[in-house]
């Protein structure tokens, strides 16, 4: 038997890595019990469920094999990543619509195959659904538009 790192064993090793920091982070949050949960219950509880998935998957992907980890793209990467600190930065000043197309777009480079009359269609309709859906179907306190100030 030959032990290697392979897709499924790195994928459950970063399930317990994730599982493991997210007992550190909420370890002063009061659980409290299955009758009374505290604000610290269901993180601990998915912080623990995640551990034991990812203990279940790293043994199987150790012990049965599996795909080799492939070289990824760097690029996809990037621009997933870059639509968060978008989102991060736009929110509070462009508002909700222009947020949600300008983080469509940055996502969409990323991908090999980028057509710009797709990708606005595309953002302009998840522009409307997002908004329908928070802030006027969840109520949220989203500003749809810039604040000229």
């Amino acid at each position: 038997m030959r032990l290697s790192i392979n897709q499924d064993a790195a994928a459950g090793l970063l399930f317990v890595l994730f599982g493991a920091a997210g007992l550190w982070f909420g370890r002063n949050y009061p659980i409290g019990s299955a009758l009374r949960m505290g604000p610290g219950y269901f993180p601990n509880l998915l912080s623990w469920l995640l551990i034991g998935f990812g203990l279940i998957i790293g043994i199987k992907g150790v012990v049965s094999g599996g795909q080799a980890i492939e070289a990824g793209a760097a690029r996809p990467v990037f621009f997933i990543l870059l639509a968060f600190v978008v989102f991060g930065l736009l929110i509070e000043r462009a508002g909700l619509l222009i947020t949600a197309v300008a983080c469509v777009l940055t996502g969409a480079f990323g991908g090999s195959e980028f057509r710009w009359r797709e990708q606005i269609v595309l953002s302009m309709s998840l522009a409307i659904a997002v908004s329908a859906l928070f802030v006027f179907g969840l109520g949220l306190s989203l500003p749809l538009v810039p604040a000229w100030d």
